[in-house]
């Protein structure tokens, strides 16, 4: 091969090493700095939902009496034999999908339900908020690609690993001093984070059920994984220069008023 050729053959191969490293090519980059000079618009989020929170919270499950006692644990057994656990023992409880384990408060409830959606749409914006910070921290090369799989792990595994583990859970009383929301029980709520918190300390307890850590992922579901296509979006059309890997609490704030509407809830 003539000199000239060999080295042009080199030079090509370099920079095709260059582009390449594990969190994504320049080819995906180069397309996220096109979109980010493009005019791209995004309709706006609907308004907030009408239902109530009690109407979310609703099942439609009735436990024994929807089975018969078919499926009742028999005369000997000292299990709980309520329509909850009933729901909870035969997979039927659709938290029975995002947590492995009862905790402390026992099975879902109605009661624990709305408290958990309450929750979930008071404290959806900053949930999302915390989570996209997460998002934005782990990527230092913030591709739609790669911000696509981050996304993908699902909301339980976002929410146990990156809140719940982390000491994030909602609160309520005399530690929601700034910017709290009122929930089903007539208690004024907030997401605030203890790093010295049980599950902080023992993180196989991120498996628990809990009306509050339930809330948690729901939130997640109904913003950022509702919206998915418009967060990753927005975080790329809109990010006007803003590095990687630097807390920019106003970008997340924003993509997840104008993106994940978080306040549609």
């Amino acid at each position: 091969m003539p000199p000239r050729l060999l080295s042009r053959a080199l030079a090509l191969l370099a920079l095709a090493s260059a582009q390449n490293d594990s969190n994504g090519s320049d080819f995906e980059n180069a397309e996220f700095n096109y979109t980010n000079r493009s005019q791209v618009s995004l309709s706006a989020c609907p308004p907030r939902s009408t239902e109530s929170d009690e109407a979310l919270a609703a099942t439609g499950l009735t436990g024994p009496e929807l089975w018969g006692n078919g499926l009742d644990p028999g005369p000997s057994s000292f299990e709980d034999r309520s329509a909850a656990y009933a729901e909870w023992r035969t997979s039927v409880a659709p938290e029975r999908q995002r947590f492995a384990r009862l905790g402390p408060s026992g099975p879902p409830t109605f009661a624990g339900r709305r408290l958990a959606v309450s929750l979930a749409r008071g404290l959806g914006c900053n949930v999302c908020q915390q989570l996209l910070n997460v998002l934005w921290d782990r990527l230092h090369r913030p591709s739609a690609t790669n911000m696509g799989e981050f996304l993908d792990r699902g909301c339980p595994a976002l929410v146990k690993d990156h809140l719940l583990k982390e000491g994030w859970a909602p609160n309520s009383g005399s530690s929601c001093a700034g910017a709290r929301t009122l929930a089903a029980d007539g208690e004024p709520w907030c997401l605030i984070q203890d790093p010295l918190s049980s599950i902080a300390e023992h993180p196989h307890l991120a498996e628990n059920y809990d009306p509050g850590a339930d809330s948690l992922i729901l939130a997640c579901e109904n913003t950022i994984a509702k919206n998915r296509g418009r967060v990753i979006t927005y975080l790329t059309a809109f990010r006007d220069g803003a590095p990687a890997r630097a807390r920019n609490e106003y970008l997340m704030r924003a993509a997840c008023v104008e993106a994940a509407c978080c306040s549609s809830f």
